[in-house]
């Protein structure tokens, strides 16, 4: 009886996976489905450009910053500690929305290591080991200074096209702005 119980309970699952089949491998697609990405003016390959070359720089960003969350050191090191576990922390969140404004489009994110390692393209390079506190303020907002640039150029190209892709960048941009002052502060 012990032993027949349990086997009860798995009699839907084997019954449902057997006779259902056909229909949950088709019962999802749809003709239309392909005709119901945001299409107003919008023109797909420059956009999606934009959006993953800031997912590229933000996510290399992100690990340079987290980087430097754990290895900074001096005088500054708790302030920094915490303030960079802020900026990742708001970094990942923005890399989140990039991704997803792409996937609405119907175009694959891409984040692979070795895929935003080759096209990120910022510098300084994160060193590796201990880094004074004043150096990972000097290297990270160099860093972000490039990103910020790069937003700009990506905001004006996709003003003309997509409106929606334009706004996303925007804030982005502003949140790249606002961490890039608290930076300097530091600097002053």
């Amino acid at each position: 009886m012990r032993i027949f119980l349990p086997l009860l309970f798995l009699l839907p699952i084997v019954g449902y996976s057997q006779a259902d089949t056909a229909t949950l491998q088709t019962g999802y697609s749809s003709s239309e489905g392909a005709d119901r990405v945001p299409s107003t003016e919008l023109t797909i390959p420059p956009t999606a450009e934009a959006l993953q070359a800031t997912l590229y720089e933000l996510d290399d960003q992100y690990h340079a910053i987290h980087q430097m969350h754990w290895n900074v050191t001096g005088p500054l090191f708790i302030s920094l500690h915490e303030l960079y576990e802020e900026f990742y922390t708001a970094i990942a969140g923005k890399m989140d929305e990039v991704a997803e404004r792409k996937l609405a489009l119907d175009e694959p994110a891409d984040a692979r290591p070795a895929e935003v390692a080759a096209n990120a393209n910022l510098s300084p390079a994160v060193p590796g080991g201990f880094v004074a506190d004043k150096e990972t303020l000097e290297l990270l907002s160099a860093r972000h200074l490039q990103i910020s640039n790069r937003l700009g150029e990506r905001i004006a190209e996709t003003g003309e096209t997509d409106v929606v892709t334009q706004d996303l960048l925007i804030s982005v941009r502003d949140m790249i702005d606002k961490q890039l002052w608290m930076m300097r502060s530091f600097l002053k």
